[in-house]
């Protein structure tokens, strides 16, 4: 997505028709980052900037993990030397990984994927029922050449997160976030709750549930779960599957659209009016 199209761009945009105000909005999205790169980088922001808030966007695709406090704080040299063995000594690496295999293996392959008259739909067929997306029909035989290529065998699953492992690493995300809002101090802190795009899609959850019913049997139960954390801890919080729609995704991948960046736009530069009014965000006069 091209810069100017992102939604920080797009709330910059939308809050200089605000009269009687002026603000700074950066976008601080880096690639590939999770919860506790977000810790480091808003410390980083709160630094250089001294923001009114901080808005972290929470994909609970593959944001939420297990995390540990050791990741993103200083540890004592006990701890230290622990990492350093587990990171640099292959008998140790091979020891408890091996014996981690053997002691909790890999679980059985789900069931084969929806058919319909008894015959089993063609991954590339499925997603051809998508509309949200224009482009040349040789480009769009060669996304979905690639994409059924992907989603053979077990490796389907990888492609979207378990929902099972991420409520029990539920708990840990949101201790990341807590140990952020207090760091930030007076800097506000904000979460997204970014869904993946199966909760949104009726058509594609209903085609991972009858594909592997082991594993995707709740559609919002990561959600609901993750909600209750956060309101538990205090933090403050949008869930924004009500508010997006298939369209707010790009066609072969997670990621948001430019309709997407669009909608969160419009749900941030919302929150910050509201907020502006009501909790006297500290600004600079025109």
């Amino acid at each position: 997505m091209d810069a100017d199209r992102t939604y920080p761009a797009l709330v910059r945009r939308s809050l200089s028709s605000l009269s009687g105000h002026r603000f700074e909005v950066i976008n601080y999205g880096i690639h590939n980052y999770n919860a506790s790169d977000y810790y480091r980088a808003a410390l980083h922001v709160k630094e250089q900037f001294d923001p009114d808030v901080v808005f972290a966007g929470l994909f609970v695709g593959n944001d939420v993990m297990r995390y540990n406090r050791a990741v993103y704080r200083p540890v004592d040299t006990a701890g230290r030397l622990r990492k350093f063995v587990r990171s640099s000594l292959y008998l140790y690496s091979w020891t408890y990984y091996g014996l981690k295999r053997i002691l909790r293996p890999e679980a059985a392959p789900g069931q084969s994927p929806a058919t319909e008259g008894g015959k089993r739909e063609d991954v590339g067929a499925f997603y051809d029922r998508f509309s949200d997306v224009d482009c040349p029909g040789s480009e769009l035989e060669e996304y979905i050449r690639d994409y059924q290529a992907a989603r053979q065998g077990e490796r389907s699953r990888a492609l979207y997160g378990n929902p099972w492992k991420m409520y029990i690493a539920a708990k840990s995300t949101v201790m990341v976030l807590d140990d952020l809002r207090k760091a930030l101090g007076d800097t506000q802190l904000h979460v997204l709750v970014i869904p993946e795009r199966v909760q949104v899609s009726n058509v594609e959850w209903q085609w991972l549930a009858a594909s592997y019913p082991d594993v995707y049997r709740h559609r919002t139960l990561i959600l609901e779960k993750i909600a209750r954390e956060l309101t538990e801890k205090g933090i403050s919080f949008t869930d924004l599957r009500p508010l997006l729609s298939t369209e707010s995704y790009l066609r072969f991948d997670g990621h948001l659209s430019e309709r997407g960046h669009a909608d969160v736009a419009a749900i941030v530069a919302d929150l910050l009016e509201a907020r502006i009014t009501s909790s006297g965000f500290r600004v600079d006069p025109k």
